[in-house]
């Protein structure tokens, strides 16, 4: 080979491993036992919900989408587990990624009345910086601001885990 063509080839192979790299940095995402960072969100109310506000107590998010079937059920069934686990010291927020869809949101806030905030999501910037893709997706901060579970999707297995999860912390927690 001549001098020209390992250049080229080192190069390439340069390029690529930057590529493989970079993917795989981009697909990390949250993982249990890592802090989600602080962030801040207006609600649909026209409040903020601040995470740093949280600490100390259980937080519980549910990012979803108004146009997801499976989310406005998981959203009419998070009723129950704030009536349930709210007065043990749970915060539940349900983080809508679409706000943008304002009609749609809401008919869907109207239509449920969530006894819990519904944050704004602007852009999908959180649900993304979390390295989240598919909702819904819940997310429970432990009282240290720590992720104790992460999961995708909602069914009856789903929902059990969380709760059986919740009552786990919010056992382990002092009522606030």
């Amino acid at each position: 080979m001549t001098r020209g063509m390992n250049a080229i080839l080192l190069v390439f192979f340069l390029l690529l491993a930057s590529l493989v790299l970079s993917c795989s940095d981009q697909g990390r995402g949250l993982k249990v036992g890592e802090s989600p960072g602080d962030f801040r969100l207006e609600t649909f109310s026209h409040g903020r919900f601040y995470l740093n506000q949280q600490k100390g107590r259980i937080t519980m998010l549910v990012f979803w989408a108004t146009t997801c079937l499976g989310c406005k059920e998981e959203v009419i069934a998070l009723k129950k587990v704030q009536a349930a686990f709210g007065p043990k010291g749970l915060s539940l927020a349900a983080v809508c990624i679409d706000p943008e869809n304002t009609d749609l949101l809401a008919a869907i806030v109207k239509d449920v009345s969530p006894p819990f905030p519904v944050c704004l999501d602007r852009g999908a910037k959180l649900f993304r910086s979390l390295g989240l893709s598919e909702v819904p997706s819940t997310v429970i901060v432990d009282q240290n601001g720590k992720a104790a579970m992460i999961r995708i999707g909602y069914d009856a297995a789903i929902s059990k885990q969380v709760k059986d999860k919740l009552a786990q912390l919010l056992s382990e927690t002092p009522a606030r």
